[in-house]
């Protein structure tokens, strides 16, 4: 395809990130990027590029400085000045050295810099030309990343690599869980800054290639000269560099990163491994944020318990129907819990997510499931949507239910496990035990020991499902008098008997 080339030459890694991103998807096109002034200086002694934008406060030099350098070898080549800050100075070296334009960070704008960069394009007469791709440490998402195609790369001399000896990281951004944004864009942005960033933390010292396989995989091969071969050497050198780059993503970007390390071998054999990186980060969901892998290391979870999906349902529904906020909370944490037990596949893990999101009536759920990397951002975001849902079913009853009846439901809630006794209840009320009788019976559809049998119940299933409680001390647990009226409630309710509830309810379907 064809572009108008630039370079652009400024140390703020956030900047040239941010220029970058203006330019995607214009006929603008950045071919070489520099944090030194005199990396710049000698790449442009032997390349052609059709605009430069220049940074003014520069490292070993200022932009002023560089510019009148670059005047000697291309006097008539269009720069434009950026800044983040109004010098006079610079602005007067600026006039000095023909600069196009002086434009501030503070208030640049994708308009603004596009608006400047075609006027000069007009007043210059510059052309759009095929422009070959400068940066050979990056091979893009849609182009084939094999053995063959790297080694023809380093054999025509356009990839820098040592293909004897190499090691192949796998980094995933730990993104979180964004509501009322494109996250896809926000993902993508993202993952071009970490790439820059990567660049940024090598720097020129080893030689490398970066493949993103998606916003949330980016493959990362390293390669070492035979004096730095030894395998702790290597190791070390590994570490400080991931170390580094964690720093730096998560100061500028905000985000831990986790990642998965190979083993250390020919080019081929570490893009063989490259296959095995990316089925092991297939486990991610269940690893804590900022996780180190260490592929010879890693051994995958096995399932350990069946995971009680349908128990579980059953249950959080009744706490969504019934607003028992806290019910709701204790299904979701034992749920998380199971999940973590069963270590489940990820097909699996996004059955029973789309399920619960189902269930919860949220709406591009399978928006919400493609962004969630691991349990812990799902149930977080389950917990909060519960309270939601709960908070408006809550005022919803409030309005149906007389005041002494839904008073006393939310009491039956948080009591359950006491001897209750509506006549007690009544008093408390300030109304006869006929009335609230009746009432609640003719709101509810229940009688106050069925409904009060029914809490119990529900509750009596999570640890039935948990598996953690013996089955003789539930009923206590539960606020049953004993194990035998416990038996006869539960199945009266369930028309099953405990043990046969867990046995019905251990599958996923």
């Amino acid at each position: 395809m064809k572009y108008v080339s630039i370079a652009i030459i400024d140390d703020d890694l956030m900047a040239r990130s941010m220029v970058k991103q203006f330019l995607k998807g214009t006929e603008y096109h950045v071919i070489a990027e520099f944090q030194a002034p005199k990396d710049a200086y000698e790449w442009l002694r032997i390349h052609d590029v059709s605009l430069v934008l220049c940074d003014m406060k520069l490292p070993q030099m200022n932009g002023v400085e560089l510019i009148s350098m670059i005047r000697t070898i291309h006097p008539d080549l269009p720069v434009v000045a950026i800044s983040s800050f109004e010098d006079f100075e610079f602005t007067r070296g600026c006039i000095r050295n023909n600069v196009c334009d002086y434009l501030l960070k503070s208030n640049l704008t994708q308009a603004k810099l596009l608006s400047v960069l075609d006027d000069i394009r007009l007043h210059h007469n510059i052309r759009e030309e095929e422009t070959v791709n400068q940066q050979p440490d990056l091979i893009p998402r849609n182009e084939p990343f094999t053995a063959d195609r790297l080694e023809h790369l380093i054999r025509t001399d356009r990839l820098a690599l040592f293909p004897d000896c190499t090691i192949a990281i796998l980094f995933s951004p730990d993104y979180p869980v964004k509501t009322g944004i494109n996250w896809k864009e926000y993902r993508h942005d993202n993952a071009m800054t970490f790439i820059d960033i990567i660049n940024d933390v090598l720097g020129s010292g080893i030689p490398h290639v970066i493949h993103p396989e998606s916003d949330e995989r980016i493959l990362l091969i390293l390669s070492f000269p035979r004096d730095m071969r030894d395998k702790e050497v290597i190791l070390k050198m590994v570490n400080r560099f991931t170390e580094k780059l964690r720093r730096k993503t998560f100061r500028l970007l905000d985000l831990p990163l986790s990642l998965i390390v190979g083993e250390q071998g020919t080019l081929e054999d570490t893009m063989k491994q490259c296959d095995e990186l990316l089925h092991t980060e297939e486990g991610k969901f269940r690893w804590q944020q900022n996780a180190t892998v260490f592929l010879s290391r890693y051994v995958p979870s096995t399932p350990k318990t069946p995971f009680r999906a349908n128990g579980f349902f059953d249950v959080l529904s009744f706490a969504l129907h019934w607003w028992y906020a806290s019910l709701a909370h204790d299904v979701v944490e034992g749920m998380f819990r199971q999940l973590g037990r069963s270590a489940c596949s990820r097909t699996e893990f996004t059955v029973i997510a789309g399920r619960i999101l189902s269930l919860l009536e949220v709406k591009d759920a399978d928006a919400y499931i493609a962004q969630v990397q691991r349990m812990e951002d799902l149930q977080k975001l389950i917990d909060q949507i519960c309270d939601e849902k709960i908070m408006k079913e809550a005022d919803n009853a409030r309005k149906f239910y007389p005041a002494p009846v839904f008073t006393l439901m939310e009491a039956v809630k948080r009591d359950y496990r006491q001897n209750l006794s509506l006549q007690e209840y009544a008093v408390t009320l300030e109304c006869s035990y006929t009335y609230i009788s009746r009432e609640f019976k003719d709101k509810t559809g229940f009688r106050f020991v069925e409904f009060v049998n029914l809490l119990k119940v529900n509750r009596s299933k999570l640890w039935l499902l948990d598996g953690s409680v013996p089955l003789k001390q539930i009923y206590q647990k539960a606020g049953f008098e004993s194990y035998s009226y416990f038996f006869k409630v539960f199945k009266d309710v369930e028309r099953l008997t405990p043990t046969r509830y867990i046995t019905k309810n251990c599958s996923l379907s």
